[in-house]
């Protein structure tokens, strides 16, 4: 498969993505755009269900950069391969739990104090993966001597900005939290098989 070819269906799946997370977290329009327990509360089971299950087949083909990482030579290489693994499965894991805790404190609102805990640890996890695979990423691109500027679009950076830096000042824009995850990924997406072609993994 080409580069090209692999950014097409990694676009596709990243703004299916978005499209499921619109779903998923619909009840922001009435929590002030704020996405979180009480916008999950808003979201009828249907979309809840749907926008949830729909990681499955949005999350899962961001694996198709796996056989590329695995052409990284060196530690950083081992390193960039096995944590991208596991940060595409915490998010995927994550992705689809969330709408059965939507379904599970609207069921009883009780249960909020208890799935909060839960969310933070599973997406600070998946944060720190994007993390560390950053910092992996950022060692074989000096490593290659590819251009410094890769640095910029790792996970990480791209994370930062897309959906914490924009995310604050477009808070109000209708959903943009809510697709600011996929943007973001989407831009590193682009970014690596950039990288990958110039290196020829």
């Amino acid at each position: 498969m080409s580069y090209d070819q692999t950014f097409l269906l990694l676009a596709i799946a990243c703004t299916m993505n978005a499209i499921g997370d619109v779903f998923l977290l619909r009840g922001v329009c009435k929590t002030n755009w704020e996405p979180g327990i009480e916008a999950l509360r808003q979201t009828s089971d249907r979309n809840l269900i749907w926008g949830a299950l729909s990681g499955l087949a949005t999350i899962t083909p961001w694996s198709l950069l796996l056989p590329l990482l695995a052409n990284i030579p060196g530690v950083s290489g081992r390193v960039a391969l096995l944590s991208y693994a596991t940060y595409v499965a915490v998010t995927l894991a994550f992705h689809v739990s969330y709408g059965f805790i939507g379904l599970a404190v609207k069921a009883d609102h009780t249960l909020s104090d208890q799935f909060q805990p839960l969310v933070t640890v599973i997406a600070g996890t998946s944060f720190g993966l994007g993390v560390l695979f950053s910092i992996a990423w950022s060692a074989a691109i000096l490593q290659a001597e590819a251009s410094w500027r890769y640095v910029f679009v790792t996970p990480a950076i791209t994370i930062a900005v897309c959906q914490f830096l924009l995310g604050y000042l477009f808070r109000r824009v209708p959903y943009y939290l809510v697709v600011s995850g996929p943007l973001a990924m989407l831009v590193f997406f682009w970014a690596f098989l950039q990288y990958a072609e110039t290196v020829q993994l």
